[in-house]
């Protein structure tokens, strides 16, 4: 549905998420002692295996008198965006697991083939427990900036039908 070979990304849609346009650079970690201590640094890797990487055309990764391309410092900042969000969707789901919000869904559906699908091992925010919270429940839920994202995900679920109208032009 959304993959497409003949556009840059290899992505068909409005927008293109971060590990997508990653592609085909990877996060990898590297020792880096500092004062005497020891720390990962989060550092650009390369799949060589990628189809995207060959020796005979496309761009060049640096510059010719230094600096990177405009590809690579696109793909570097999707993977800064990936490690900097993961460590903020840690804290956010703790954030919502300890107000007991986050609850299993299982997602069924019907194809106008006649296929059907049930979708187990799915999560959401529980609208109906977000909507009780006390106030200094909600207050702290809005300082630490997760309150729209509780309702942004609760909405999302609106996405699932849209996923199931481009299956399904698929298959006409």
């Amino acid at each position: 549905m959304f993959l497409d070979t003949t556009t840059a990304t290899g992505w068909n849609a409005e927008y293109v998420p971060a590990i997508i346009a990653r592609e085909p650079f990877l996060i990898g970690y590297q020792d880096q002692s500092a004062d005497g201590g020891d720390e990962k640094a989060p550092v650009i890797h390369i799949d060589m295996d990628s189809t995207r990487i060959n020796i005979s055309d496309g761009t060049a990764l640096f510059l010719e008198h230094g600096g990177n391309c405009q590809y690579l410092e696109n793909s570097a900042s999707s993977l800064k965006r990936i490690t900097e969000g993961a460590k903020l969707t840690n804290v956010m789901f703790a954030a919502f697991e300890e107000l007991s919000l986050i609850e299993p869904i299982t997602i069924e559906f019907t194809l106008d083939n006649g296929e059907k699908y049930q979708l187990n091992g799915n999560y959401t925010i529980s609208e109906e427990k977000l909507q009780n919270l006390d106030g200094a429940s909600l207050e702290k839920l809005n300082r630490s900036g997760f309150l729209q994202s509780a309702f942004l995900i609760i909405a999302s679920i609106s996405n699932i039908q849209k996923l199931i109208n481009l299956k399904n032009q698929l298959i006409e």
